[in-house]
């Protein structure tokens, strides 16, 4: 019996006898649950691809494990390091020991600019998979004896800083780059660095000269707002070996968590011990909790359209009033199935129709990287089951109901 109820709903959808208003709004509840179902995937698998490039971002650009004090005023010291002996944990294959301090650079017109001197030790580069540094120069007798200091820019987003260094780069452009409150301040033209540095509790300033050592990429975003010198520089300004953060590279097939777990149990509750995942984790709930937000308002917006169907099916219970008294005449009691089988099947064509759309633009995307957000960053969509089957389900789930709905006032149609 519920066959011959579907055939009738096909027949009244897809008569060829003639087009009326009834097989307009039909076609216009076709595409408007096609638009609500292009809308909500598409936008969920931009959020997948921002999950997605975002973990890229973070295991390019961050350690494995960075291991600092609770107390900032703590810094570690060669002493404390070979207590703690890393070598000696499992799964552990590179350290590399950082400084970083708040600077500021005043340009010769007094423009300040707040920026980031981070001091590193030659096995940043292993530790840290984005990051690049390339000198220029050797750093030799003549500029220590003028006692310069020396740092890194980057030079994609410093040059501007610095008068005369395009000039510099270009005399050396056969060496191309591969893909706290200590404060500071610098002044331009003449590049001089006044030091205000924090010892034994007092503060007290050194006055240096600048020399451009070398160049360094770290990515546009990190780039900016960045200067990197050697961590021995920064330690002889201080007169003390000393630094604040230690950066771990984990070995590929030992779990991160296990590591951090042994650290925590080596060195105890005074040092705050991050994995990676600890430290975009706040990125990643922002992005989930916007995701959820924009689910449910597409949903919402869904909802509102899918009052098209509504109406749809209460056009075609009139125009067919005629042929509905002769089923029912003919003992056909369950006339309201034929319209709910009317509404569940334009409500799969508009899901099909906006699966397949939206399944289309992001293989385009994905193939020919059409839509950018910046010159070298493309827009990310990652199809993924998940929401496939969430954007079916919510679909779907609103279709069924709307049918449902609507197909009770076939009773009512007979009763007038």
């Amino acid at each position: 019996m519920n066959i011959i109820y579907f055939n009738i709903a096909i027949r009244y959808l897809f008569s060829k006898k003639r087009i009326n208003i009834v097989n307009i709004i039909v076609v216009l509840s076709i595409i408007s649950f096609s638009i609500s179902t292009f809308s909500l995937s598409i936008i969920l698998f931009i959020f997948s691809g921002l999950e997605n490039l975002s973990k890229n971002f973070f295991y390019k650009n961050y350690p494995d494990i960075s291991i600092s004090f609770f107390d900032e005023k703590k810094l570690f010291t060669d002493d404390l390091m070979t207590k703690i002996k890393l070598k000696s944990i499992k799964g552990i294959e590179k350290f590399s020991r950082s400084m970083k301090i708040n600077i500021i650079l005043e340009d010769d017109n007094k423009k300040k600019h707040f920026l980031y001197l981070k001091g590193i030790d030659p096995q940043y580069e292993n530790v840290v998979k984005n990051f690049k540094k390339v000198d220029l120069i050797n750093f030799n007798k003549n500029f220590k004896e003028k006692n310069y200091f020396p740092i890194y820019i980057g030079l994609t987003s410093m040059s501007h800083f610095f008068q005369g260094l395009p000039l510099l780069y270009d005399n050396y452009n056969n060496k191309k780059i591969n893909n706290s409150s200590d404060i500071l301040f610098m002044e331009l033209p003449s590049m001089k660095l006044i030091f205000l540095l924090y010892k034994n509790g007092k503060h007290f300033f050194i006055q240096k000269k600048i020399f451009i050592k070398g160049l360094f990429h770290f990515g546009k975003m990190n780039d900016s707002g960045h200067i990197f010198c050697d961590i021995l520089e920064i330690q002889n300004l201080m007169k003390n070996k000393c630094f604040q953060t230690i950066d771990i590279k984990v070995n590929n097939n030992v779990n991160v968590t296990k590591v951090k777990k042994n650290l925590k149990d080596k060195l105890g509750k005074e040092f705050n011990i991050k994995s990676r995942e600890d430290q975009e984790e706040s990125f990643h709930k922002i992005v989930k909790t916007e995701k959820i937000f924009i689910y449910f308002l597409f949903s919402l917006i869904s909802l509102i359209t899918a009052f098209n169907l509504y109406s749809a099916i209460f056009i075609l219970q009139l125009d067919k009033k005629e042929q509905i008294f002769l089923l029912w005449s003919f003992g056909y009691s369950k006339i309201n199935k034929i319209f709910l089988h009317t509404g569940f099947i334009i409500t799969v064509f508009g899901w099909f129709i906006g699966i397949l759309l939206s399944l289309f633009v992001s293989i385009l995307q994905n193939t020919y990287k059409i839509f950018k957000i910046s010159e070298n960053i493309i827009f990310p969509i990652k199809l993924t089951s998940g929401n496939l089957f969430l954007v079916t389900s919510t679909i779907l789930t609103i279709g069924i109901i709307i049918s449902f709905l609507s197909s009770e006032r076939t009773t009512y149609i007979l009763r007038n």
